[in-house]
């Protein structure tokens, strides 16, 4: 199937740009005064900045999207993805790093709305979800590749020659760009035709409400659960065993979120090819209950395997909304033809993205309960999921009434 092609060639085209950002998540924590940094605080503005730039660049680069071709477009991404990875290991002051990090953000802002244009504009209406979970998956694996090299490569053969070799492999990013528009053009695009029942039952539902889903899933998963992981390994283990096994809780925080990103391909996939055969509403109405419950077991002290367990399927539930909150969007995109709602969606993600480890830090500092944080938490995802289910009734028996 050439979609699917096509497909795994953005997915690959993503992964590999993100590769040089992800290391540094694992490497700059810990080797942060071999390049030039002077704190931990400095870390924590570089590893944060990317995010917060892109809230007002958002609409910026919507609008230079619109203006110029999307294969323009994302070449420049590539482009700024590889010297920034470059930059990395030339880098020697916090302003440098500073610049840097704000490049990756405009980088990474044209390649996620571009990468969800393209795949929306490729995909047939019965295996968007499937793509888009393909999608997901696949560049998630970047991240992946990046922990490893940051944990493993990267403190033994320095950043310098790191950054080198990851810029020349990002290069291959190149071609694959342009084989996958040599294989379409803007008359193979899909467009949707069909106001079939099914089809308006499938995507009737406010925009907005999708865009407070994403909000909602970035801010938990990406947000606190990403910032709060070894901190609630070490409140409640310090250094817990599996198997004769003892860490750090460090050490277990990037074990448990290396299982994660290598199962979160296999999950988005499925998680799309559900969306694609069933109503992706209830779908994601019964993922955020599961969601509500998983969150008051992550805060809970039992021992330490049978919580990672559902660790784990707290954060895999997290891949699964975030691949049908995509597809429903892009149904959404596809049927009322307004290209825009990509750039509100990815802003909504950035904004709980980075609102999320700034909230965490923000309570903790101030003593805040951590159990009632996160209670909060499993409540709203329990208000969204109800608010979700009133409107999800309406809109069926308004569907139905207007073509009986």
């Amino acid at each position: 199937m050439k979609e699917k092609k096509l497909v795994i060639l953005m997915g690959v085209v993503t992964a590999l740009c993100l590769i040089g950002d992800s290391l540094l998540y694992i490497y700059l924590p810990v080797y942060w005064e071999n390049v030039g940094l002077n704190s931990l605080t400095e870390v924590g503005i570089l590893l944060s900045i990317n995010r917060f730039i892109r809230i007002p660049l958002n609409p910026l680069v919507s609008f230079f999207i619109h203006r110029h071709s999307l294969k323009k477009c994302l070449v420049i991404a590539i482009l700024l993805a590889g010297l920034v990875t470059l930059g990395y290991g030339l880098a020697s002051s916090f302003i440098i790093w500073l610049f840097l990090r704000m490049v990756w953000g405009i980088s990474w802002t044209l390649l996620r709305m571009g990468g969800m244009k393209y795949i929306i504009q490729i995909s047939p209406d019965h295996q968007t979800g499937q793509l888009i979970g393909l999608y997901n998956g696949i560049f998630r694996l970047g991240s992946l590749g990046g922990m490893l090299i940051g944990g493993f490569v990267a403190p033994y053969l320095g950043l310098f020659p790191v950054s080198i070799a990851l810029f020349l492999i990002i290069l291959f990013a190149l071609p694959m760009i342009f084989n996958m528009f040599s294989q379409v053009n803007n008359s193979s695009y899909t467009k949707v035709h069909n106001h079939s029942p099914q089809l308006l039952h499938t995507t009737l539902v406010p925009v907005w409400w999708i865009l407070a889903g994403g909000l909602l899933v970035s801010l938990l998963f990406q947000g606190i659960i990403t910032s709060s992981l070894t901190f609630i390994i070490d409140v409640f283990w310090s250094e817990p065993s599996i198997l004769l096994f003892t860490f750090a809780a460090a050490q277990w925080g990037s074990i448990l979120q290396g299982v994660r990103w290598s199962l979160e391909p296999f999950v988005a996939k499925a998680a799309g090819k559900w969306g694609d055969r069933y109503n992706k509403i209830s779908i994601i109405i019964y993922l955020f209950l599961i969601t509500g419950v998983l969150l008051l077991i992550y805060v809970w002290n039992i021992p330490f395997p049978i919580w990672c367990f559902f660790f784990l399927s707290l954060v895999l539930t997290g891949a699964a909304l975030n691949t049908l909150l995509d597809a429903l969007l892009a149904a959404e995109v596809r049927r009322r033809n307004h290209q825009s709602y990509i750039s509100f969606y990815t802003l909504t993600q950035d904004l709980g993205a980075a609102i999320g480890p700034l909230l965490f830090y923000l309570l903790m500092k101030n003593h805040f309960p951590f159990h009632f944080f996160i209670l909060g938490c499993s409540v709203l995802c329990l208000i969204f999921t109800l608010a979700k289910l009133t409107f999800y009734k309406g809109a069926y028996i308004k569907a139905n009434n207007h073509f009986q």
